[in-house]
């Protein structure tokens, strides 16, 4: 096991926050996308007149045998039914001729279904079985619900970046010579057998990966020991025991343990930036 250490910790208070960060309230547009993706899920479909081209027409035919219906759309351009397009303009009842699948076949339209979409209105909301009984309440909560994701989202994300750039300023127990050297560790333990042999280009990738992975977790447990946090096999050992009788577990238990400390510091020292991220974001 690799001991990576941090020797000073670049604070978070010193990162800069470049530009304006994205708003995370729902724009009317967002809201209107949501809406029109709901009167899709919820279209129904009913019968038309006459052929249009985003129909679906029902067939059958003589030149098959046995009770078989054909289900053409006219409007796509599917291959071997080029000829579908030929249905455009026609009426239930009514025969034509096409050639499909390269061979001519006499069709009579039974049936010509329509989809349409649900209208944007109360009625589609009850359809949804949810709390909310009307378009308007709808509207108000699906926009709160999304904004508080939406604001989730970016704030993980602003706290993934500023480990980020933590890990990249902080100064560390190894010079870059020896990270890397403990990196090609990790990946010549990890890399399955006969797979030693890699192509410059992703070993140089793979390399990289766990330079910034060791940084990250060295960091990561930094913030927390700095907060009196530390975790130890102690604190895992329920999940260790459900794990006994899994196969080769004593030759994996170290495996385990460090990736479930290294979780745990992970989430700690997120919850810990967590205040930081927040001021920062409704600072912008």
């Amino acid at each position: 096991m690799t001991n990576l250490a941090v020797v000073k910790l670049f604070d978070p208070e010193h990162i800069e926050i470049p530009g304006k960060l994205p708003d995370w309230q729902l724009t009317e547009e967002e809201l209107n996308r949501h809406l029109q993706e709901l009167s899709r899920q919820q279209a129904e479909d009913f019968d038309a007149d006459i052929v249009a081209a985003a129909d679906c027409v029902i067939c059958s035919s003589p030149d098959f045998s046995g009770d078989r219906s054909l289900y053409l759309y006219p409007g796509l351009d599917l291959p071997g039914a080029d000829d579908a397009r030929l249905l455009i303009g026609k009426k239930p009842g009514d025969t034509v001729r096409i050639r499909l699948k390269g061979q001519d076949i006499e069709l009579a339209i039974e049936r010509i279904l329509r989809r349409q979409a649900h209208a944007i209105d109360d009625e589609l909301i009850r359809s949804l079985g949810g709390p909310a009984e009307n378009l308007e309440d709808y509207k108000k909560e699906y926009s709160q619900e999304a904004a508080l994701k939406k604001k989730e989202g970016l704030l993980n994300n602003l706290i993934q970046s500023m480990i980020g750039e933590m890990a990249e300023r902080s100064t560390y127990n190894l010079s870059a010579s020896g990270i890397r050297s403990a990196a090609e560790n990790r990946l010549k333990e990890n890399l399955p057998p006969g797979e030693a042999d890699l192509d410059p280009q992703v070993y140089e990738e793979a390399i990289n990966q766990y330079i910034s992975d060791l940084k990250t977790e060295a960091v990561n447990r930094s913030i927390c020991q700095q907060a009196g946090i530390i975790f130890t096999e102690e604190n895992f050992k329920q999940e260790l025991d459900s794990m006994s009788d899994m196969p080769d577990m004593e030759e994996m238990i170290d495996f385990y343990l460090a990736m479930l400390i290294d979780g745990a510091y992970a989430d700690q020292a997120a919850a810990l930036l967590r205040p930081l991220a927040q001021s920062h974001l409704e600072d912008k």
